[in-house]
């Protein structure tokens, strides 16, 4: 996505491609109409879309499920709502030492 900026010297708008890289400090910039340098600082944006309702934030229940993912018995009694970030531990669910020596003396192996 290309941004529309005003050039300092002719004040014609140019088109700016973003580059992939991160920035740092200013960059140097020609103008494709007049010709002259310039120099250009990018900042990041941060946008902002809705993700859904989430009736757990206004009184109603947390809808819960198990985490997942690799090794699997890290995950075991961590739960992640459904509609909101909340997040929680069941202490009795959680993986025992013996299940972590396994896993462990299992991939040394």
């Amino acid at each position: 996505m290309s941004e529309s900026i005003k050039c300092p010297y002719c004040e014609e708008y140019v088109e700016i491609e973003p580059y992939d890289e991160h920035y740092e400090d200013c960059q140097e910039y020609e103008c494709l109409n007049c010709s002259k340098n310039f120099e250009l600082y990018a900042e990041p944006t941060i946008d902002y879309s809705v993700v859904g309702k989430a009736d757990c934030l206004n009184g109603g229940e947390h809808e819960w499920r198990q985490k997942t993912g690799s090794p699997e018995f890290y995950f075991k009694g961590k739960y992640i709502c459904n509609d909101c970030s909340a997040t929680k531990t069941v202490e009795e669910e959680l993986a025992t030492k013996a299940e972590m020596d396994d896993y462990f003396n299992r991939s040394n192996s």
